[in-house]
This record gives C-alpha cells, sequence and structure tokens, in this order.
C-alpha cells in the first residue's frame, strides 16, 4: 500500500475521531439516543407575493398550554418591524413595513416543552361564554338540537359526544340543515357546536394545532373543546373521540375562525409549518452549553439550520453510510452489483415502501421496463432516444401501478414513485448488455446481487443509531471516507475469490 494513502487515512481519521470526542467528551453531546423526545422544534414558513406598496403580515402562533410551554422563540424577518401582541390565550406576530416587492418569506420557529405531571395545573380558570347570536328559526333549532343531546347522555362529557353525533349525522335532518349548509366544513359544524353550548352557558372554542410528531409540513388539525370539571376537555369534532388531557397530542395554534396567517398588501399566501422532535434533552443541554464555550461550532452546524433542511439532511447523510457498506459488499466480499449508487437509492427508497413491497415493486419496474428495451432493439434507435423512450416507459408504469393499487387499496403500492426513475431506467439500460454480452445467468445474478446490497443497505440505514450518529457527529463521515480511502488500494483476494478458488488450494496442499 502507497504510504501517502495511509497517512491521508491517518488524518482524516484523527480529525473526525477527534472532533467526535471533543463532542462527546468537552460539550456533552450524547452517544446514544433516548427513546423518549420531551421537546419540538416547531417552525412555520410564510411566503406571498407582495404587491409593492405597504405590507403588514398577521400569524397566529402557539402559546402555553396546560401541558406544553413554548420558549426559544425566534423570527426571522428582514426589513420587517415585528410586534407580539397577546390576548389571553392567542398570541400574535405582526410584521410590517413600509414598502415590499417580489416574493417574501417569514419564519417564525419556537422550542416546545412538556411539563412534568408534579408542574401539570390542577384547575384552570373559568374562560367566558361567547354569545350565541341565535334567533328565530335558528335559535328554536339549536334549542331542539340540545335537548335531544341532553336527553340522550346522562353527563357533560356524554352529552358533548351526542351533540357532535348530531351534527355529524350523514343525512342532516330537519334540526340541522337550518343551521349548517350541505357542504359544511369541519370548522363550521365545531363553531355551529360552540354556540349550540353556550345556550346551555357551558363554555366551548374550536382550536387548530399540529400533531407533535416529525413532519416536514404538517397538517392542521381542528379540535373542539369544552370547559368541563376546571379544564379544558378535547374532542374530535367528527369523531367525539375524547382525549385524555388537551396538548397531549398536538400543539394549538389558534382558536376560532380566522386563517392562520392574513397579509394586508399582498396575495398567493401560503403558510407552512414544520416539526421536529429534538434528539433528547441531553442534546439540549450539549448545545446550549457549546453556544457558550465555542459558539462557532454550534453556529456553524447542522442544528442551526432550518427543521426542514435539518429533516432533509437526516436522509441525505444516510447515503454514504450505504455507498461504504457497497464498497465493502464489491471490494472485500466480492458481490458484483449493477453499479454502487443503485442499490443504495433503491434502499432509501425501501425506506417508504419497506422491503417486501420494496423488492415486489423494483422487481416488476425492471421486467416491465426490460421488455420495452427489448422491444427497441427490432427498431435499431441511437442511445439518447432509446434510454429516453425506456424512462417514458418507466414513468408510464409508476404511474399505473400507483392508480391500480390505489383502487385495490394497497396504500404501499403508491410509493412506487419514490423509486428513483433515471436509476431504473440506467439498470434496465445495464441489464439489457449484461444479457447481449454474458447471458441470462449473469443477468440473474446481478439482479440478485443487487437486491441483496440493497437489502443489506436498508436494514443498516434504517437502524436508528445509525441514523442518530452520521446527523449528530457527521464528522464521522470523514472516518467512513478515510476507511474507503484504505480499501480503494486493497488488491487481494475477496471472500468470493477464496470460495472459487477453494479447489486450487485444496489441490496445491
Amino acid at each position: 500500500m502507497n504510504k501517502s494513502h495511509l497517512y491521508i487515512a491517518l488524518i482524516l481519521s484523527g480529525l473526525g475521531l477527534g472532533l467526535f470526542l471533543y463532542k462527546v467528551l468537552a460539550l456533552g453531546f450524547p452517544v446514544v439516543k433516548e427513546t423518549k423526545a420531551s421537546i419540538w422544534y416547531v417552525e412555520t414558513h410564510v411566503t406571498f407575493e407582495a404587491d409593492g406598496g405597504p405590507v403588514k403580515v398577521v400569524m397566529n402562533i402557539p402559546g402555553n398550554q396546560a401541558t406544553l410551554r413554548v420558549s426559544d422563540e425566534s423570527f426571522v424577518s428582514p426589513g420587517y418591524g415585528l410586534t407580539i401582541k397577546e390576548e389571553g390565550v392567542d398570541r400574535q406576530a405582526i410584521w410590517s413595513v413600509r414598502e415590499a416587492y417580489g416574493e417574501q418569506s417569514l419564519y417564525y420557529r419556537g422550542v416546545v416543552r412538556r411539563l412534568p405531571a408534579k408542574d401539570l395545573p390542577k384547575f384552570e380558570e373559568a374562560p367566558s361564554v361567547i354569545p350565541h347570536g341565535f334567533d328565530g328559526a335558528e335559535l328554536v333549532a339549536a334549542k331542539a338540537i340540545l335537548k335531544e343531546a341532553k336527553s340522550r347522555s346522562a353527563d357533560l362529557e356524554s352529552m358533548v359526544q351526542q351533540l357532535i353525533k348530531i351534527i355529524n349525522r350523514p343525512k342532516p335532518d330537519e334540526l340541522v340543515a337550518p343551521l349548517l349548509k350541505a357542504d359544511a366544513s369541519v370548522r363550521d359544524k365545531a363553531l355551529l357546536m360552540v354556540r349550540i353550548l353556550a345556550l346551555e352557558g357551558i363554555p366551548a372554542r374550536l382550536r387548530h394545532g399540529v400533531k407533535l410528531e416529525d413532519t416536514r409540513e404538517a397538517i392542521l388539525i381542528e379540535r373542539f373543546q369544552v370547559f368541563e370539571k376546571g379544564r379544558w376537555a378535547c374532542y374530535d369534532p367528527i369523531t367525539a373521540e375524547k382525549k385524555s388531557l388537551p396538548g397531549q397530542e398536538c400543539l394549538f395554534l389558534w382558536r376560532g375562525e380566522s386563517p392562520q396567517v392574513t397579509v394586508d398588501g399582498g396575495h398567493n399566501v401560503r403558510a407552512s409549518t414544520a416539526v421536529r422532535a429534538t434528539l433528547e434533552q441531553a442534546m439540549e443541554n450539549a448545545i446550549t452549553r457549546g453556544r457558550t464555550s465555542n459558539p462557532l461550532l454550534i453556529k456553524f452546524s447542522l442544528f442551526s439550520l432550518p427543521v426542514r433542511v435539518q429533516q432533509v439532511y437526516e436522509v441525505i447523510l444516510l447515503v454514504p453510510v450505504g455507498a461504504f457498506l457497497i464498497v465493502i459488499l464489491r471490494n472485500l466480499v466480492g458481490i458484483r452489483t449493477s453499479g454502487v449508487f443503485m442499490p443504495v437509492l433503491i434502499a432509501l427508497a425501501f425506506r417508504e415502501t419497506k422491503i417486501s413491497w420494496g423488492i415486489i415493486l423494483f422487481v416488476s419496474m425492471v421486467l416491465l421496463g426490460l421488455a420495452v428495451r427489448f422491444l427497441l432493439d427490432r427498431l435499431k434507435l441511437l442511445l439518447v432516444p432509446r434510454l429516453t423512450v425506456v424512462l417514458l416507459s418507466v414513468i408510464g408504469f409508476m404511474v399505473a401501478i400507483s392508480i391500480l393499487t390505489n383502487h385495490l387499496g394497497l396504500e404501499r403500492g403508491v410509493s412506487v414513485a419514490l423509486f428513483p426513475m433515471v436509476i431504473l431506467t440506467m439498470t434496465i439500460e445495464r441489464f439489457c448488455i449484461i444479457w447481449e454480452e454474458s447471458g441470462p445467468a449473469e443477468t440473474l445474478y446481478r439482479g440478485v446481487a443487487s437486491l441483496a446490497a440493497a437489502t443489506c443497505a436498508y436494514l443498516v440505514m434504517s437502524w436508528h443509531p445509525v441514523g442518530y450518529l452520521v446527523f449528530v457527529f457527521p464528522e464521522l463521515l470523514v472516518v467512513i471516507m478515510a476507511f474507503t480511502l484504505l480499501i480503494g488500494r486493497y488488491s487481494g483476494y475477496r471472500v468470493s475469490d477464496l470460495v472459487r478458488f477453494k479447489a486450487i488450494s485444496e489441490k496445491q496442499r
């Protein structure tokens, strides 16, 4: 082995392991991820097109709840003035600027912590009841609905659940029809229930929030809340399911019928919220300590990126791990795969489709593509037009499989769209060339070997400790690079060679 390669590998390993040990020993970064997370980063990104004049943006932001506390808030709004308005549980961020042109981006970011059980308030202050606003025929219908719900219940909880069921009947009767439109939304139904309970003097409200789970674009959920026994109780406004404590499942952003974001002086408004569970409490403490002892290390780390970008890198940083595994399988074990990156990218798709469905979909796509490729041989096309036709065929097969499996109720089949279509196209072309040069047996071997390598890569890349380590300690990828350099100079026997030449070695003995 060339000494220069060894020196480079040793330097890279020293740098990677040195930074890793510094984070662990000096900054206290945990090596093992805890199974429970009690902290979440919540980030809302607002984009819109400014009309060229004054702009005022009002965005509802989360506040403290019975079980959750919001802290470490930050706002990114270059050139805008910022005001925070608070009215009870409602909080709003108000951005304003004298003049703005073109596309605008505003960010809100906060850290949400769950309170320990001992710190939860036993009782909350009773809120005021809003006016019901009914009169005439609507008042008569609302009272009749309330009477029906009370007659079928034994306490406040069961009465609320009966009320939800009455409002959500598949075919609204003569009592509900005057109060709701035929195409009434969940929000309309919940607001109607708030007004009906106001007839009885029962405080109720509609709240909008997001689930506290990792997602790049959270789906807004709506919960109907009723004040009972000194605390707000949460109900699903469609299923009438009651949650044990409001906020256990989601973070509420605002209440009422107003939208999440309103913009004066702009159009094409879009707001999306991302949620990311922090790695653990120890990690949060380590980052806090790092900001005071070595601010540059934290400032230029992955934790300083927006939540959406962090979630993207959680996947991207797994690719080198999969590629290193393929290097070991090809150069040390001797498995002949179809390319290096194809098994890794297929393994990434397996993370969404799961392994069994992934193999079925991959084999189906390759077989269909091969059939098209062999038909194209008769047309004698040039390389680029031929690859384009195969690519179009692969996309068409993806669309057909997604539609078919969706109608059959097979949700995993829809995820065929996650397969890298260009890599599939090149794989089909490579298999055809191998078929022509080496025969069907070699083609079958390469296909099975590639699937086996992709499966191994999937098992390693989907193992949570691996994803945790490469994200928290990306310097470990430098160590992987060092080992790759060493393997790149290895020219000895592979495991498969020992099996192939076993008979010769025994004969020599």
